[in-house]
């Protein structure tokens, strides 16, 4: 577990000229990283671990919590959930964890976040069986506020896979 304030690396030796040093991992700025991690953490958590019942109601919390385009999204989410009668029938509920977050190279305030997630139904065996799977996400994160009322929030949420 890395935490808020990994290490920059050293770069490897090449053996033989037969491979290119790796780059060395640039250093978190504790405040602001800390900040930003702690919410995407946050926000990633509530968006993959849901079930039937209260999926609607998490996209609906989760549009209140960010801005921008990610508020958009997940309030298209909640809306589309709030009638799909095929979560609510086959008992369908998603389960996962952030298995990683890093800053996109070149990018302060974009983030590439990686998930585990595992889907199963209760009424249903359309999910029987079905691995978990890997998802990678790209999200931005924007401060809001002002004086001691700052903090950040995600402002984009764009899954890739």
């Amino acid at each position: 577990h890395a935490g808020p304030h990994p290490q920059a690396s050293t770069p490897a030796r090449p053996q033989a000229g037969r491979e290119r040093p790796s780059l060395p991992v640039p250093r978190t700025h504790a405040p602001r990283a800390a900040g930003q991690l702690a919410a995407l953490l946050a926000f990633a958590e509530a968006y993959v671990n849901w079930n039937a019942a209260d999926v609607s109601a998490q996209m609906a919390r989760l549009a209140r919590a960010s801005v921008g385009q990610a508020r958009s999204e997940m309030a298209l989410a909640a809306a589309e959930t709030r009638g799909d009668t095929t979560l609510s029938e086959g008992g369908i509920a998603n389960r996962g964890t952030v298995e990683a977050v890093a800053p996109l190279r070149g990018r302060v305030d974009r983030y590439v976040v990686v998930t585990r997630e595992s889907t199963i139904a209760t009424n249903t065996g359309a999910y029987q069986g079905l691995a978990p799977a890997w998802h990678l996400t790209i999200a931005t994160v924007t401060v809001v506020g002002s004086g001691g009322e700052r903090r950040w929030v995600v402002s984009s949420w764009q899954p890739e896979s």
